[in-house]
């Protein structure tokens, strides 16, 4: 079984607010990525993991899961970004089986993701599973001075 970082009370809260669950999941991997930085593990976690929650609830209440929302991101790349963090900070506590868990729930969950998609969306859903595979060779979240940290908002 895999651990919760969210409450119930939160995981009801961010779903029936998605662009607060968005700026959340924003604050969730910058914060975790200042963690992962210094190769503070065990802090990173549980930002990583609630990012990850948080993008999991998104993907569940989102009939266009490839749609660049709030922060310039599709709700599935969030998904692969947290959840790609997630199993880098269980890989590097030595939780392998966990590692595997949260790599083959986000893998699952983006293919799932593409029995939404629909014509034009169709290129960028591929380009979302090209970068997904990707993600093993690479940090999880972008550097702050990168120019993909530049496109991020705290606008929905």
């Amino acid at each position: 079984m895999e651990p919760q970082f969210l409450c119930v009370h939160h995981r009801q809260f961010l779903s029936a607010n998605p662009c607060t669950a968005r700026r959340y999941w924003e604050r969730c991997m910058q914060e975790g990525q200042v963690f992962m930085t210094r190769s503070h593990y065990r802090s990173a976690l549980p930002h990583f993991g609630s990012g990850f929650e948080i993008a999991m609830i998104l993907l569940a209440n989102d009939c266009q899961p490839v749609k660049v929302q709030g922060g310039g991101y599709a709700d599935v790349e969030r998904l692969v970004d947290a959840g790609h963090g997630t199993a880098v900070c269980y890989r590097q506590l030595g939780q392998f089986h966990l590692e595997k868990n949260y790599l083959l729930t986000t893998y699952y969950a983006v293919l799932e993701a593409g029995e939404f998609v629909r014509g034009d969306q169709s290129a960028i859903y591929r380009e979302v599973i090209s970068r997904a595979l990707e993600k093993s060779a690479r940090p999880p979240w972008p550097a702050p001075d990168s120019p993909v940290a530049t496109r991020l908002s705290t606008t929905c």
